[in-house]
């Protein structure tokens, strides 16, 4: 690509300019910055409250009752699915978080200057335009790219997390309340035991309790681990797993397309789209 002469090129100076504003200019980097940092955080806080959902999956996998175990395994190994969708899709939106804060180095920023300024000397050009080209599209270009996928993400209505979050905590919730149900349960128990011994004559429970209750009490507390377990996380889960996955798929999938095939494409576009800018007005020299 033979480059023409800047000096006198209004309209690449005006491109320079506007981008050079971008490149300096805190407010959008910091606009662009607050967004992917929430959407990290709700891709965050779902991959922690799956996993949290997996390790109870997972430590009901290793209990001796084999239907129930049988049961565990099967969702634990659906939720690590889910776990590693989630997790793909977190290390996506990191590597975007990571380019945006290099973007702002002022390192950065100096080449950027320094390769606009090189433009203009006839003999370095063409390397100067070259890295321009990189640097500008790592800065303002990704900054741009960022608040542009915003706007577009709102008025499409593309979930990046919120809904799996919002999905994922209810599901917890009933999994705590459940559990808190329960302990009260056996506490209740525990105590109208300890009564009626003490209505026999005696402050605490008789050898004879102790053995039954521990009977009674291993088979209760079988029961209810799988009350607990069985019913409001196994039972919710199963419900929802499918639901939930589907979730955690769509996320990975739109995380996919909106943090590296559109970037990727943009990014081309965007080099095509300044390797035009500079080529306006060129013609090859011609001897008279």
């Amino acid at each position: 690509m033979k480059l023409p002469s800047l000096k006198n090129n209004f309209f690449i100076v005006l491109f320079l300019s506007i981008a050079l504003i971008f490149v300096f200019w805190q407010k959008p980097h910091q606009y662009a910055e607050s967004y992917l940092i929430s959407v990290s955080e709700e891709t965050l806080s779902s991959l922690l409250l799956l996993s949290e959902l997996k390790i109870a999956a997972a430590s009901g996998a290793s209990t001796k009752v084999p239907l129930v175990a049988g049961s565990f395994q099967g969702v634990s190994e659906l939720l690590d699915q889910g776990v590693q969708y989630l997790g793909w899709a977190n290390a996506l939106i990191g590597i975007q978080l990571v380019l945006l804060a290099l973007s702002q180095s002022l390192v950065l920023k100096v080449l950027i200057l320094l390769s606009t300024v090189v433009l203009f000397l006839e003999r370095l050009k063409k390397v100067a335009m070259r890295l321009l080209l990189i640097f500008l599209l790592v800065n303002p270009f990704l900054t741009v790219y960022v608040i542009g996928i915003k706007y577009i993400a709102e008025e499409v209505k593309i979930d990046l997390g919120t809904g799996l979050n919002a999905d994922l905590k209810d599901v917890q919730a009933n999994y705590l309340a459940k559990k808190k149900e329960q302990e009260a349960k056996m506490a209740e128990r525990k105590s109208a035991q300890l009564t009626k011994a003490k209505e026999k004559g005696k402050d605490k429970i008789s050898l004879v309790n102790r053995v039954e209750d521990a009977v009674i009490g291993t088979t209760q507390k079988v029961g209810d681990e799988v009350n607990l377990v069985f019913t409001d996380t196994l039972d919710v889960l199963k419900g929802a797993i499918n639901k939930l996955l589907q979730a955690c798929l769509n996320l990975f999938t739109h995380v996919l397309v909106v943090f590296l095939v559109l970037p990727l494409l943009y990014f081309y576009a965007a080099r095509a789209a300044i390797q035009a800018i500079f080529s306006i007005n060129s013609t090859p020299n011609k001897t008279k």
